[in-house]
């Protein structure tokens, strides 16, 4: 397997790309932005991209989505608690003072437990509620890997303060699903610096009550 991560787009949002040799697929986590550049490095790797998986609807992580699916007719696949999130990109951008356009919906539904595949790399997806409504985490349970998109960071948490998110459901399900992971599990957020399960679980500050 190999896992490229780079930041993309107006908020810096960390995309990844999961790919597989052996099969030349790849799954795209997080386009944000810079579809032509994602589009590209997986040329570069000699890999097909296969779907798009987000964590999450907020517009920072979805602005090249659209874009890649046209581009590789492929489909996006995002929990259906942020379907209003995908479809209303332009309410999103003018909190934030951008002038956006929609994108239209997203294809498949991301459900908790759900499995998708890359080759012979395996991706359950964790539905954790809190920064949003349909926010999830992909975890690699071989691999030792999660992608916890904007749930859980280095040092910190997602903010819980918009479009429905709950500070409380945020850590229950972080406790829930993400900390009772192996500590030496490598932690990818969605934006910033990589971290593991047990760092955080002995020095995150929102997470030691």
């Amino acid at each position: 397997m190999i896992r490229k991560t780079f930041q993309v787009g107006i908020l810096g949002c960390n995309c990844s790309i999961i790919a597989d040799e052996d099969a030349a697929e790849a799954i795209v986590v997080d386009p944000g932005g810079d579809a032509d550049s994602i589009v590209k490095k997986c040329t570069e790797l000699g890999v097909k991209i296969k779907k798009i998986i987000l964590t999450h609807g907020h517009f920072d992580h979805i602005l090249a989505a659209d874009s890649i699916r046209k581009k590789c007719d492929v489909e996006i696949f995002l929990n259906e608690g942020d379907r209003w999130l995908f479809e209303n990109i332009d309410e999103q951008g003018k909190l934030f003072g951008l002038d956006l356009q929609n994108t239209g919906t997203f294809d498949k539904n991301l459900e908790h437990q759900q499995m998708h595949h890359c080759g012979a790399t395996q991706i359950e997806t964790l539905h954790t509620p809190g920064h949003s409504p349909g926010s999830v985490c992909f975890h690699l349970e071989k691999e030792k890997m999660l992608f916890s998109g904007d749930t859980l960071f280095a040092g910190a948490v997602g903010r819980s303060d918009i479009w429905k998110g709950s500070h409380e459901d945020l850590i229950a399900n972080i406790k829930k699903h993400l900390l009772v992971l192996d500590e030496e599990t490598i932690i990818i957020p969605g934006h910033g610096g990589e971290s593991s399960i047990g760092s955080e679980l002995r020095s995150n500050p929102f997470l030691q009550s």
